[in-house]
């Protein structure tokens, strides 16, 4: 338990910084926050995997093949220098070529088939209930008691004693 309890408060101090501070400040703190980060842990790995790194023999056979890997990264980066600067010169007036985009529909069509069927459902299910509603009407008022304004039960006679029986 007394591991437990050290590890939960770093965990939510780590928490708060990264969901209240870190947000809050400017783009190169963070950059600069992350670069010292990195290097720490790495520093960290190194110091934790020495062995490893020092005893490691797989890269002396990559060393064989480092020119061909450096020509083939200047390589790519030419071609990749010389489509830009292509682009650029064949771009009006000197700047770089935009795509013509087709212009979006406007935003009131966008949803037009999707409101259309929620509209649809809703104008079914509320004749639905309208037709319910007149069923239910229909079937109250046929079995209604024609009474002709009168009323049909003696209220009075109902809540009261009958005073000729007897009780026994």
């Amino acid at each position: 338990m007394e591991l437990f309890i050290p590890s939960l408060l770093i965990l939510l101090i780590a928490g708060l910084l990264s969901f209240l501070v870190i947000p809050r400040l400017s783009v190169p703190i963070v950059l600069i926050l992350s670069l010292i980060i990195l290097a720490v842990v790495m520093r960290n790995h190194y110091y934790v995997f020495y062995s490893e790194y020092r005893y490691q023999t797989w890269t002396d056979q990559l060393k064989e093949y480092a020119p061909y890997i450096v020509i083939a990264v200047l390589i790519i980066f030419i071609f990749t220098s010389i489509s830009f600067v292509l682009q650029y010169k064949s771009a009006p007036q000197g700047g770089l070529a935009i795509p013509e985009v087709a212009p979006l529909p406007p935003a009131s069509t966008a949803t037009n088939p999707v409101t259309s069927v929620i509209n649809a459902g809703i104008k079914s299910a509320n004749e639905l209930v309208n037709s319910a509603n007149t069923v239910v009407t229909n079937v109250i008022n046929a079995n209604k008691p024609k009474n002709n304004g009168q009323s049909s039960y003696n209220l009075t006679a109902l809540m009261g004693t009958n005073k000729n029986k007897s009780v026994a």
